[in-house]
């Protein structure tokens, strides 16, 4: 599968997690083997046999209702298998048992999220808060949804806050590079990309996020270079080509760069940027039937994205070539 990576566009993937074995859950006295059954449930959901797991929760509530851990453990089942609405009501139910559980709050956050409930998972992430001001996934969450919202500042205070409590948090560093790239801080993007980088070095996401920011900062071959390692591993994203050849160009390398053009439009055929860029190549070369032909692409895919910025600078290029 193809990398399609957009800055503005990536998905919160802070995951749900389990809660320690000792955490000390109110439950009523078992009643038969209740205890058990959510035992052989949480076996189950580590192995990633999330049916059979909710299988046996759902067995340990027939016999104890009352058990929030049951109840919690189900909703994590739930969520991980994408059942976002199903997993609420049964992290809710957890919450009616255990109210003053920061970990139950913070896998309802995760779950409202998916489900396009932004303001409910950002109550959720301020609960866990309070209940745990030590609690860097949620400062991480909360942060996240704060750039999302266009709180570059109060974003940026919460994943400071994240990787002081949990240096080794590399979601946390992956937001923070966009927060700052965002505010031109191309270095400290950079600086943050590589140390995510460090935590998860198999992510080839990071390489590429890093490669834009590389050529953002005008580091040119440094950007070739880590788009060549995404490449490497994963030799069908479209988007990569694109990016690795508006380096190329800027190198001077204008052969190659279309080149990497032919091969994102080849994979993608609808990528409007690819279009846009094979043209300024063209133009370049002096190729002017080439170039027109890409810009009048371009044109007709910016426009069904209703992109009109983009629609003018095209045209304003083709009246070059006239």
């Amino acid at each position: 599968m193809g990398i399609s990576l957009a800055l503005s566009l990536i998905a919160l993937t802070i995951a749900p997690f389990s809660l320690p074995p000792n955490h000390s859950f109110p439950v009523e006295v078992a009643q038969g083997n209740a205890a058990d059954l959510v035992q052989q449930g949480i076996t189950q959901l580590n192995r990633g046999d999330y049916p059979g797991a909710i299988g046996l929760f759902d067995r340990a509530l027939k016999l104890n209702p009352k058990d929030a851990r049951a109840y919690y453990q189900r909703g994590l089942a739930r969520t991980t298998m994408g059942e976002y609405n199903k997993a609420i009501q049964d992290y809710t139910q957890a919450v009616r048992l255990d109210g003053n559980n920061a970990e139950i709050y913070y896998n309802r956050g995760f779950a409202y999220y998916q489900a396009a409930n932004v303001t409910a998972a950002l109550g959720d992430f301020e609960r866990a808060l309070k209940l745990n001001p030590s609690y860097a996934e949620a400062y991480a969450a909360r942060g996240i949804l704060r750039h999302y919202a266009d709180n570059p500042k109060a974003a940026l205070e919460d994943l400071n806050r994240a990787i002081q409590l949990n240096p080794n948090l590399g979601e946390a560093y992956y937001h923070r590079a966009m927060v700052r790239q965002r505010a031109k801080d191309i270095q400290g993007a950079i600086a943050d990309y590589t140390e995510a980088m460090r935590i998860t070095p198999e992510d080839l996401s990071l390489y590429f996020a890093r490669g834009m920011a590389f050529h953002q900062a005008r580091e040119f071959q440094k950007a070739i270079t880590d788009y060549n390692r995404v490449l490497k591993t994963d030799s069908q994203g479209a988007s990569v080509y694109n990016q690795r050849g508006r380096s190329r160009f800027e190198l001077g390398d204008t052969s190659g760069a279309i080149q990497d053009y032919n091969q994102a439009i080849k994979l993608s055929s609808g990528l409007a940027d690819a279009y846009y860029n094979r043209g300024i190549a063209h133009q370049k070369l002096g190729k002017k039937r080439e170039a027109l032909a890409d810009y009048q692409t371009a044109i007709k895919l910016f426009s069904r994205m209703a992109d009109r910025d983009m629609v003018r600078r095209i045209q304003t290029q083709m009246n070059q070539l006239r």
